[in-house]
C-alpha cells in the first residue's frame, strides 16, 4: 500500500535536527582539512571571533538554513518519498549553500576571499565538500518523517518505523 503525502515537504523539527547534524559534519570537514594542511576558510573568526562566530554559525546552520530548505523542498528536483530523492534534493541544496557561502565570504570579511579561493584550490574544495555534505546530511535526516525508513528505500524490507522485524 502506498502512503499518502499530505505535505510535500519534511517537518521543520526533523529539518532542524538534520541541520544540527549537518553543521557538525561541516565543522568536521573543515577541521579535517585543517589537519591535512589545507587552510580553512576562517568563517567563524570573521563573524566575531572563535566563540561568537562558532555560536552564530551553528545557529544559522541549525535553524535558518534548514528552514530555507523546507521552504524550497517542493521546488527542488527529486522524489518526495524516497531516500534517493532526498539525497538529490540535499545535493542540490548543498550546491546552493556552497554558492551562497562562497559569495558571502568576502562580504563578512573572511580571509578566504570569494569561494575560499584565497586559500588555494584546497580551501575552495574543502568549502565545496563541506557545503554539499551539509546539504545531503540535512536533507537525509529531514526526509525521515512520515514512517519512511532509509533502509527500506534502498530495498531492505522490515526496518520501517513502528514495525517489528
Amino acid at each position: 500500500m502506498r502512503k499518502t503525502i499530505l505535505l510535500g515537504r519534511p517537518s521543520l523539527v526533523l529539518a532542524t535536527l538534520g541541520g544540527a547534524a549537518g553543521v557538525l559534519f561541516f565543522g568536521a570537514v573543515v577541521a579535517l582539512s585543517g589537519a591535512a594542511g589545507v587552510a580553512a576558510p576562517g568563517v567563524t573568526e570573521a563573524i566575531g571571533g572563535m566563540w561568537i562566530g562558532s555560536i552564530v554559525a551553528f545557529l544559522v546552520g541549525w535553524l535558518v538554513v534548514p528552514s530555507l530548505m523546507v521552504a524550497a523542498w517542493k521546488a527542488l528536483p527529486g522524489h518526495a518519498e524516497s531516500l534517493a530523492g532526498a539525497l538529490l534534493k540535499g545535493l542540490l541544496f548543498g550546491v546552493v549553500v556552497w554558492v551562497a557561502a562562497g559569495l558571502l565570504l568576502p562580504l563578512i570579511g573572511a580571509r578566504a576571499g570569494l569561494f575560499g579561493a584565497a586559500e588555494g584550490i584546497g580551501g575552495a574544495l574543502a568549502l565545496l565538500v563541506a557545503s554539499v555534505g551539509y546539504g545531503v546530511v540535512t536533507a537525509a535526516i529531514a526526509s525521515m518523517g512520515g514512517g519512511m525508513a532509509p533502509l527500506e528505500s534502498l530495498g531492505w524490507e522490515g526496518h520501517g518505523a513502528g514495525r517489528a522485524a
